[in-house]
């Protein structure tokens, strides 16, 4: 087994060390052919859109709201709604509600963080 420490070994030496493993030779330095750091990507127009509509939403609701409650705080009471609601009209599918509960309780420990200027 090779484990990998970036502060004792470094990428050349381990991949001289697999090539050693696997009986390959390798007569060039190999760091050469290693991307440092990969080109950084720019977001798709998509994606773009996506995040500035949520953005603008979100602002408008803490607006609204007077701060008291962002996409972040909406999003998780609604899926924890319609999951009760489920369970009370007795349409509880395995998946649907237990799906909505979790995805909740994901979306409000992730994304209810108050804001830094508050």
């Amino acid at each position: 087994m090779i484990r990998y420490r970036p502060d004792a070994v470094t990428a050349d030496e381990l991949i001289r060390e697999v090539a050693d493993e696997c009986g390959v030779a390798i007569d060039e330095p190999v760091e050469q052919h290693l991307s440092v750091s990969p080109a950084p990507s720019r977001p798709s127009p998509i994606t773009t859109a996506i995040v500035a509509a949520s953005r603008d939403l979100n602002t408008e609701l803490r607006r609204r709201t007077h701060g008291v409650i962002g996409l972040g705080t909406l999003v998780p009471v609604a899926l924890t709604a319609w999951a009760l609601l489920e369970v009370i009209r007795g349409r509880a599918a395995p998946l649907a509600w237990s799906s909505a509960l979790w995805y909740a309780h994901g979306l409000f420990r992730d994304y209810n963080i108050p804001p830094a200027d508050s």
